[in-house]
């Protein structure tokens, strides 16, 4: 698992994949969120990511990265 951070106003934050679980399982057109694991710890890290929920700032500075509506693969 990486160990990069998602950076906000110069904190610290959570790993990238936390906020990459948790942010798109925030958004209400998303009904579940598919992430490949290989090892247990990669299994027991995705389903505690799930737990983080963004706040209004996270979810501006995210819209800020990827735009709402864009499209991204």
């Amino acid at each position: 698992m990486s160990d990069m951070r998602y950076r906000r106003l110069g904190r610290d934050g959570p790993l990238v994949s936390v906020v990459g679980v948790g942010g798109l399982a925030a958004l209400p057109q998303v009904g579940s969120v598919i992430c490949g694991a290989m090892t247990p710890q990669q299994v027991t890290a995705n389903a505690a990511a799930a737990g983080w929920t963004p706040d209004a700032a996270d979810v501006a500075a995210l819209d800020h990265i990827v735009p709402p509506g864009e499209r991204v693969v």
